[in-house]
């Protein structure tokens, strides 16, 4: 069997990874938070791309308006606008050949990226818990104090085992004894650290009852009141029902001296770790919104603080000017702005059609979890 070579010609197609769908891909995966600070960091770095600029006094008392809305108003907004695009569609025309641009165009907040937000990131978009200021917690706070004092190696192992059991409202969350005997520990060189621990600040952390934590902030203070001290041994159940007569009797003095120091116990805090307390809320900004209108689930776009792109005229002005280096580096910058801009708007476009075809699909699930 004879064997030749020979020549063909065959037409494939391939799809490949270059820059700009890489940068494409990356957008569309970015939070909202996220994409706003990256908006921000390109309008740092590229001098060919900037922000759309107020050319008139009405556009501007405009922007100062939408700036003193809240979210209700501005959602409201979006529900009027949205409503406005449902009656302009004609009987015959089909719902999901609207102009969903024009159905998505929200009114700007009147935001503008301050210098603070245009910092340098590295190429990987950053995780959000790493965007978002966290709080100092409890524990981080009592092991900053244990730090400054003259403890040995031992002390600050025992130290570690009981903050790292007291719990988010400032008391020990297990028993005393149990932690000794579980972890092996020296009864009495524990119990010397916890007292230690109990002097520490918030006053009355680490106690293993209200009783202690009430008594352990009396020490802080200073005041020295065996009648404060025994309402609180010995008469807790008697002070939350405000029985002031059976304390009085027991203690044989007069209920107003009951009252008096009572008064002394209500202004100590039974929850000493409260100022710390859960981290703060985090809210997440939406991309989209979904309501109910006229019976139908419409989806709108949120572009509310997302800066509006635009080039740089003096630049494209001056490109036919220039030539060399500055040229190549002007192109370069033009192209990077042109394409950074495309990509946002096609990112915007997917997520809409996205969520559309997730409204349609799941319609069932809408009626039932929300109340329209």
């Amino acid at each position: 069997m004879a064997l030749d070579i020979r020549q063909s010609l065959k037409l494939t197609q391939s799809l490949l990874m270059t820059p700009q769908l890489q940068q494409a891909i990356k957008l569309l995966q970015l939070g909202r938070l996220e994409l706003e600070q990256f908006v921000s960091q390109q309008l740092s770095e590229n001098p060919v791309l900037e922000e759309g600029i107020i050319e008139s006094a009405e556009e501007a008392n405009q922007v100062a308006k939408e700036r003193e809305k809240t979210t209700e108003d501005v959602l409201r907004d979006q529900m009027s606008e949205a409503a406005d695009m449902m009656d302009k569609v004609e009987p015959g025309q089909k719902k999901d050949e609207l102009d969903w641009e024009a159905l998505s165009r929200l009114k700007e907040a009147g935001q503008q990226p301050t210098s603070s937000t245009r910092n340098n990131q590295s190429d990987e978009a950053p995780n959000y818990e790493n965007i978002v200021t966290k709080s100092a917690t409890l524990s981080d706070y009592l092991y900053e104090q244990i730090g400054e004092l003259d403890f040995s190696d031992n002390e600050k192992e025992i130290a570690a085992l009981i903050i790292g059991n007291i719990d988010e409202k400032g008391y020990l969350a297990i028993d005393f004894d149990e932690l000794c005997q579980s972890e092996s520990l020296d009864r009495d060189e524990a119990e010397g650290v916890l007292d230690t621990i109990q002097r520490l600040d918030p006053p009355g952390i680490g106690a293993r009852n209200l009783q202690e934590c009430l008594i352990n902030q009396l020490r802080s203070t200073g005041v020295k009141s065996k009648i404060v001290e025994k309402i609180i041994r010995h008469h807790m159940a008697e002070l939350e029902t405000r029985n002031f007569d059976v304390i009085s009797k027991s203690l044989a003095i007069p209920v107003e001296e009951v009252i008096e120091n009572v008064a002394i116990v209500a202004g100590l805090d039974p929850i000493p770790g409260r100022q710390f307390g859960a981290d703060a809320s985090q809210y997440v900004i939406p991309d989209v919104y979904v309501f109910k209108l006229g019976g139908e689930w419409v989806v709108s776009l949120n572009e509310e603080g997302l800066p509006k792109l635009r080039l740089n005229e003096y630049y494209q002005g001056i490109n036919n000017k220039v030539t060399g280096e500055e040229k190549e580096y002007i192109q370069e910058k033009l192209k990077s702005a042109q394409w950074l801009i495309k990509s946002i708007q096609q990112r915007q476009r997917t997520i809409f059609r996205a969520t559309e075809c997730i409204v349609k699909r799941q319609k069932e699930f809408l009626r039932k979890v929300f109340i329209v």
